[in-house]
């Protein structure tokens, strides 16, 4: 019959069939193992990229990230910088934790390996090669099999070697982030002082257009000035005053980057804008957009058009006198003129939507404010003006504090307009009344010759910064208030008649500075100084920087009124660096003091939180018994915090002097006199005591005084710095503290003016710190026999033999006595009521004692007992609720008190007395009839070279130990009968032991009865080797146990003939040998006749 099979194949062809189905599996899952491979070693990736360094990592299957294989990163390096040598030195600084976390080690650059203690690699110098740069490749080992992208931050520390030789540090950047997503690296690459874009976190593959010429938004195209005008004015008298704050820039994006819509530049060209900087000039003016930049440089040096280097490094970099923030939310503008002739006619306006904030003359709230610089009427310098170079360009930044900088131009026109915000927005319009807001330009150089000028730079220009006695304006730094404006104002301090400004006015009403100021503490001869005022022979000269000695003296204060306030800026060299601000010219008093009471290990960062919170510290209002003592005594610290005011923002300079003065309450001192007043600036730093800071301490008056170089190390920044004073307290734990509740305020005084009346008092709140006794106890000691019973005929007494010499907090919640010394002399303390017996002593103080007693007649004297009377607190976690509690612990060893009771304050305990168990035994001696017998002598002994003998009477037969004897217990005794009486025998020895319950069981041979197993002593007769054959029950007078052994003796018979009597029992054994003899005999006789 045929069978139908289908399409199945033979048995031949179904295992082909299978080898080929099996093909057909396999394939896709190796195609998906390639496609797999694909995802894991990916194409190679640009990470970064700027105008000095491409990051690229996945180069093919260098792009590994499987356990024990390497990843690898390339960094290509790009020299464009022609003015120094093709030399930079580059060191990678790796984040070791986070290398840790992401699991790579064993990082290397070409061959070289990483120091895994300070994550350093490098460092390594880069030559360039052209256009085509220098790389590095830097790998790390995976150890994890995750297939994951891997990030690590990773730094760059770049070095360039001068064309003096000198070595230049870069300075430290922010992080930039180098990875998109999940891939994060990030890497400060400070290059020199420059650098180009942020990551774009593009492939390297793909293309990018050329960025169109845009022009910024603004609210429409008319002068965003001229729109916001429209808005209405703040009512007359609202404002109390307005600050420029120094460290308020235009308002971030969600990624704290510049938002170019909160920070916008309006031109009346519509100047084209670039947010990549060129060298060339495709328009008369063009605006380079400098967004997020980290790269800072000085560019107000001496920059000329045809170095297309310089022109772009101005055009890319942040100036680095500007207020810095390290990347994020750092950006500015450059508007560029191709020449002198593109300046006609200019205007631009620059909006920022936030810069500071208005005082409510009301409340005196401060509210944030934005505003409107505008610039007009530039005019490029030329001659003797042009000293810097003829590049022409203006640059503002996104913080109006940090002004503008102008080069190749001798004045410009600025009008500056203030705004109140209302959800981010401007709503109204700044209108100050005449005194309430003013302007302040500050830092008016003078490049003008003068007699002790070092410099021969021409007839009538010199740098020498240490040029004091300049007499003209020609090239000085100077500004002309316009509409909105009063007169100038320079320094004057009201409680001097000296000059108190270096600024002067020149016949045509031109402020200028006598002086150049200076801002490199390095003098001609190129020694360097901490102060220009070491400087012999140019002290009358101002320190340009902010809150440098004199720096107000080289500033003009400009009282503005109304809502738009106008200015011209004039340089003499034809470059300059402007700042704007509202702050005074005098130093402010500082206010806002604080106190605090806190515990030793409180620091700096804790008090200045605390402060800012407004608490008083951890131990205001609590018991100090809930912190530890040290020596017996507590130790804590008192703080003083003062909030600085911010110098640029409220001030252009510090207090001319600040002292502290702090009256410490009596029983509080320094635990270290003057090491014990220490002083930190708004850091946390540590001032040095007698450079910084002076100390005079009067009784319990501590006054810290700060001397010019302390002011000066101090950062105005708003922030605070503190006095902190290390106290003890003269209480100690020993006499169980005294109670007491100590309040304390201090006060700082500010010299606000050269003359001492000029000082301001503030007082801080008041702290208040306590301790409270610690408590007594009552002890009663009762006296009981073994059994529990009242015990009567003791005595007692108390000695206190300890104090308490530490206290122990294990938390603010629980702290105790933990220690104690012993006494030089012991005191004894009087019972306070006794009974036959027992005795209580009320109010204990805390202590070590001892109770000594005398034993009742018949009992066993009790072991001194030691016993400590302590103290407990407990509390709340936060030291509230603190309550004490007594404690007792005996620390006789072992232990003597029985049934101790501690309740409530009071101690109630036994003190059980033992019977003072002695055993006698005595001998009766009798006749065979049981009569007293005399005449005997005996004696007893343990060991027979120390017999012990006994006293007798013999008209009773009694024999007693002597006087005063006792038995040893459990030894085996001997009487021995060493004299007997005439004509009777001798007795046996007694062999005997006297026993106490605990060695009942210990014996050999017969065991104790049971009902005598319960006696407290028993006798016992033994072998001569101790084996009991007797138990006896002694008798009991109180405490003494006594048996009696009766020793009985026989009568002697009288002296016998050694012969037998005759008929007597004594022939038995003579007849009986005789019979024998003769027998004998007879047997013999009968074997002789039958023998013959």
């Amino acid at each position: 019959m045929e069978t139908h099979r289908g399409i199945l194949p033979n048995k031949r062809l179904r295992f082909w069939w299978a080898v080929v189905g099996l093909i057909a599996l396999v394939v896709p899952y190796v195609t998906n193992m390639g496609l797999l491979a694909k995802t894991v070693y990916a194409a190679e990736k640009t990470l970064y990229k700027s105008d000095r360094l491409t990051v690229t990592a996945g180069d093919g299957n260098d792009w590994k990230w499987e356990n024990g294989r390497e990843v690898s990163w390339k960094f290509q390096f790009i020299d464009k910088d022609a003015n120094y040598p093709n030399k930079d030195e580059v060191t990678f600084l790796i984040d070791k934790e986070a290398a840790a976390k992401q699991g790579l080690t064993d990082f290397k650059v070409n061959g070289q390996s990483w120091d895994a203690k300070t994550g350093e690699l490098g460092g390594f110098e880069l030559y360039y090669n052209g256009g085509s740069g220098h790389s590095l490749i830097l790998t790390a080992k995976s150890t994890t099999d995750e297939k994951r992208a891997v990030s690590v931050p990773v730094g760059l520390a770049l070095t360039r070697t001068a064309q003096q030789g000198a070595k230049i540090k870069a300075p430290k950047l922010a992080e930039t982030n180098l990875l998109p997503d999940d891939a994060k690296m990030m890497v400060e690459a400070n290059l020199f002082g420059y650098e180009g874009d942020a990551a774009t976190g593009e492939d390297e593959g793909e293309t990018k257009p050329d960025e169109p010429e845009t022009t910024l938004p603004a609210p429409s195209s008319d002068d965003p000035a001229d729109v916001y005008a429209k808005l209405p004015d703040t009512k007359q008298g609202i404002v109390d005053g307005f600050l420029i704050e120094r460290g308020v820039r235009t308002t971030p994006d969600s990624d704290n980057k510049t938002d170019f819509n909160n920070f916008q530049l309006w031109s009346s060209m519509n100047a084209p804008v670039y947010t990549t900087a060129d060298a060339e000039h495709e328009k008369p003016v063009t605006i380079y957009q400098k967004k997020d930049v980290t790269a800072t440089g000085n560019i107000g040096g001496s920059e000329n058009e045809d170095d297309a280097t310089r022109l772009q490094y101005v055009r890319s970099t942040y100036h680095n006198q500007y207020e810095q923030t390290g990347g994020d939310n750092q950006s500015a503008y450059t508007i560029s003129f191709e020449d002198g002739d593109a300046m006609t006619g200019a205007k631009f306006t620059v909006v920022y939507d936030h810069v500071g904030s208005y005082v409510d003359s009301v409340t005196k709230e401060h509210h944030p404010i934005g505003a409107t610089m505008t610039i007009s009427n530039v005019t490029p310098a030329s001659g003797d003006h042009l000293q810097l170079g003829n590049m022409h360009f203006i640059d503002v930044p996104n913080n109006l504090y940090s002004g503008v900088m102008y080069h190749g131009i001798e004045s410009l026109d600025i009008k500056l307009q203030f705004y109140t915000l209302v959800d981010g927005k401007f709503a109204e319009r700044i209108d100050v009344d005449e005194g309430d807001g003013h302007v302040t330009f500050s830092s008016l150089n003078n490049f003008g010759r003068s007699a002790n000028s070092g410099s021969s730079v021409g007839a009538d220009f010199s740098w020498d910064q240490l040029s004091t006695g300049i007499n003209n304006s020609k090239y000085a730094e100077t500004v002309f208030g316009g509409a909105g404006t009063l007169a100038a104002q320079p320094y004057d301090d009201p409680t001097t008649d000296s000059d108190d400004t270096f600024m002067q006015k020149d016949a045509a009403g031109i402020w200028y500075s006598t002086v150049h100021g200076v801002y490199d503490l390095t003098d001609v001869n190129g020694t360097s100084y901490e102060s220009y005022l070491d400087i012999k022979g140019y002290e009358s000269n101002f320190e340009d920087s902010l809150g440098g000695t004199n720096f107000q003296m080289a500033a003009l204060q400009f009282p503005v009124s109304g809502d738009a306030y106008n200015f011209t800026l004039r340089t003499g060299d034809g470059n300059t660096w402007q700042t704007i601000s509202a702050a005074v010219m005098h130093p402010l008093e500082l206010t806002q003091t604080h106190k605090l009471v806190t515990t030793d290990d409180t620091t700096y960062t804790t008090a200045v939180s605390d402060a800012k919170a407004e608490k008083s510290g951890n131990l205001h209002e609590k018991n100090l018994a809930i912190t530890s003592t040290d020596d017996g005594k507590f130790n804590f610290a008192y703080w003083v915090t003062q909030p600085t005011y911010d110098l640029g923002t409220d001030s252009l300079i510090r207090p001319f002097g600040i002292r502290f003065e702090d009256t410490l309450p009596d029983g509080i001192s320094l635990r270290d006199g003057q090491n014990s007043v220490k002083l930190y600036d708004t850091e946390g730093k540590q001032l040095k005591l007698g450079a910084d800071y002076t100390v005079t301490i009067a009784g319990q008056k501590v006054v810290a005084t700060l001397t010019d170089a302390g002011i000066q190390a101090i950062d105005f920044n708003s922030d605070m710095f503190a006095l902190r004073l290390d106290v003890k307290t003269d209480s100690q734990v020993a006499q169980g503290f005294a109670e007491w509740t100590k309040h304390n305020t201090a006060d700082v005084y500010t010299k606000t003016e050269h003359s001492d009346d000029s000082e301001y008092k503030s007082t801080t709140n008041t702290v208040t710190v306590g301790l409270k006794d610690l408590p007594t106890t009552n002890v009663t000691i009762n006296k009981v026999d073994e059994a529990g019973a009242a015990l009567a005929g003791a005595k007692f007494e108390l000695k206190k033999v300890g104090e308490p010499s530490a206290w122990t907090a294990a938390s603010f919640a629980s702290a105790e006595i933990s220690a104690y010394k012993t006494l030089t002399t012991a005191t004894t303390i009087a019972a306070s009521t006794t009974t036959e017996t027992s005795w209580t002593w009320n109010n204990l103080p805390v202590g070590q004692y001892q109770l000594i007693e005398t034993a009742p007649d018949g009992y066993v004297k009790a072991t001194d007992v030691t016993f400590n009377v302590g103290a407990k607190l407990t509390a709340n976690a936060d030291g509230t609720g603190d309550a004490y509690t007594s404690t007792f612990k005996e620390t006789t060893n072992p232990a003597v008190l029985t049934n101790v009771d501690v309740k409530d304050g009071s101690v109630t305990a036994n003190v059980p007395n033992q019977l003072d168990i002695k055993a006698v035994f005595q001998v009766k001696k009798v006749d065979q009839d049981n009569k007293p017998l005399a005449g005997a002598v005996f004696q007893y002994f343990t060991d027979v070279t120390q017999k012990t003998g006994m006293n007798k009477d013999d008209m009773t037969g009694m024999h007693t130990m002597p006087t005063g004897q006792t038995l040893e217990f459990n030894k085996l005794y001997t009487l021995n009968e060493s004299t007997v009486p005439t004509g009777y025998e001798r007795a046996e020895d007694v062999y005997f032991k006297v026993l106490k319950q605990a060695d009942f069981t210990t014996q050999t041979g017969v065991t104790v009865p049971a009902d005598l197993a319960n006696e407290k002593v028993l006798f016992v007769k033994t072998d001569k080797d101790g084996a009991v054959t007797e138990w006896i029950k002694p008798d009991q007078n109180k405490n003494i146990f006594t048996t009696t052994f009766t020793v009985e003796n026989k009568k002697q018979e009288p002296l016998q003939s050694i012969f037998p009597v005759t008929g007597g029992t004594g022939i038995m054994g003579f007849v009986i040998v005789g019979l024998i003899l003769v027998g004998a005999a007879g047997a013999l006789t009968l074997k002789r006749k039958f023998n013959d």
